[in-house]
């Protein structure tokens, strides 16, 4: 237990295996989707869990051909 105006201190050790794939568009724009599977490691041992992951890339201005 902490008490207030105090900081805890915690540790934690986790691996998390995954894939992401990218779909690109003609108009620059590319759309990452991704999986994981968090586990934990040490202090953090028994846990695990579930990520989905994704990310929209597009440029900010337009380049020349």
């Amino acid at each position: 237990m902490v008490s207030p105006g105090q900081t805890g201190v915690s540790e934690a050790l986790y691996v998390s295996p995954g894939i992401r794939w990218s779909y690109d568009f003609k108009n620059g724009l590319q759309i990452v989707p991704g999986v994981a599977f968090p586990i934990g490691l040490g202090p953090s041992g028994g846990e695990h869990g579930f990520l989905l992951y994704l990310s929209f890339e597009h440029p900010f201005r337009k380049t020349k051909p």
